[in-house]
C-alpha cells in the first residue's frame, strides 16, 4: 500500500501586490502525488499538482485571520496536514475617523 508522506514548510510571499502561499513538495515519489489541497479555515481549494498558489483571486474576507495548511492527495487518499501558517487579508484601509473633539473632563 502506498502511503503519502508530507512534510511542508509553508511561507508567504508578495509579488507585485499578490500574495502567494508556497510549500515544499510531498516527500513521496512525485509520480505518487496527484495534487494538493489548500485549506483555510472552513474552506478549501484543489490547487492541482503545484507547490505555490496565488491567494489574490480568492474572495477572502478583509481583516479576517485565516490559518492555511496543505494536504497532498492521490487515489489512495490524503496526507496528514502540513504546518499551519496564519494569513490576514487587508484589502482596504480603515474607514475615516469621525467626530474628533475636545471635551472638558471635570
Amino acid at each position: 500500500m502506498n502511503k503519502l508522506l508530507f512534510v511542508a514548510i509553508m511561507f508567504m510571499t508578495s509579488v507585485a501586490g499578490a500574495d502567494y502561499v508556497k510549500w515544499d513538495a510531498s516527500t513521496s515519489d512525485p509520480a505518487c502525488v496527484d495534487g494538493y489541497i489548500l485549506y483555510f479555515n472552513n474552506l478549501h481549494v484543489d490547487v492541482g499538482n503545484v507547490t505555490e498558489y496565488n491567494l489574490s483571486p480568492l474572495d477572502l474576507e478583509s481583516c479576517t485571520l485565516y490559518n492555511l495548511y496543505v494536504k497532498a492527495y492521490n487515489k489512495a487518499g490524503l496526507s496528514e496536514k502540513s504546518n499551519e501558517v496564519p494569513y490576514v487579508v487587508v484589502y482596504d484601509p480603515p474607514e475615516q475617523v469621525q467626530n474628533v473633539r475636545i471635551e472638558k473632563v471635570e
